[in-house]
């Protein structure tokens, strides 16, 4: 049972953080990447890219590009 917590727990985190990225990139100044990795609790930029697109179907900067253009 206390795996199945940590992993509902993992996810749940994982949510908030990728919730906060794309409130970032949806905002007019978005920072680098790297940085916005870090601000929203993410190790690298590589693990927000990989979160962002297995998560969501593309990549921050393709969701920033739609952002812009919707």
């Amino acid at each position: 049972a206390s795996d199945v917590y940590k992993r509902q727990v993992h996810e749940w985190v994982l949510q908030q953080r990728l919730a906060r990225a794309r409130r970032a990139l949806a905002a007019r100044n978005v920072p680098p990447l790297a940085e916005l990795a870090l601000d929203c609790g993410f190790s690298s930029a590589s693990h927000l890219v990989r979160s962002f697109r297995a998560h969501l179907g593309v990549t921050p900067t393709q969701f920033s590009i739609f952002q812009r253009n919707a």
